[in-house]
């Protein structure tokens, strides 16, 4: 229960900090899906995007970014890892992550602080409308 008014507190902290860049005509979760989504394109997206040389079997199992609803399978303790990664990924150097990406992969690169809290902001909201 702490937790959950925890998150709730990170919910609303996030979603007053948002400002006025967010188009109040499209439903707010849409847009926040549809950010998330554009980090894990950029930063995961070589081996959970399907069609790709560096695509990889198993991570499409766990999710799969060539579908909208790419996040409907993953549970709050998967979703809190994948949060974990990128966040993990944003001190690394060039080198560290140059040995996390596929080979054959694009060149990685570092996930920015915005990005970061982009998908921090997701997790949360997902975590908020899909109570255990």
């Amino acid at each position: 229960m702490k937790q959950r008014a925890a998150l709730l507190f990170v919910f609303l902290l996030l979603l007053s900090s948002i400002g006025e860049g967010v188009e109040r005509r499209e439903d707010s979760f849409t847009v926040i899906r549809k950010r998330a989504h554009d980090v894990l394109t950029k930063h995961c997206g070589s081996c959970h995007l399907p069609g790709l040389l560096t695509t990889n079997q198993n991570a499409l199992k766990i999710f799969n970014l060539g579908t909208d609803s790419w996040f409907l399978n993953v549970d709050e303790k998967r979703m809190q890892a994948m949060l974990g990664r990128l966040k993990s990924r944003e001190s690394m150097s060039q080198i560290e992550l140059l040995h996390l990406s596929p080979k054959g992969g694009p060149s990685p690169v570092a996930p920015t602080s915005e990005e970061i809290q982009d998908f921090s902001y997701f997790v949360s909201s997902w975590i908020l409308n899909n109570p255990n």
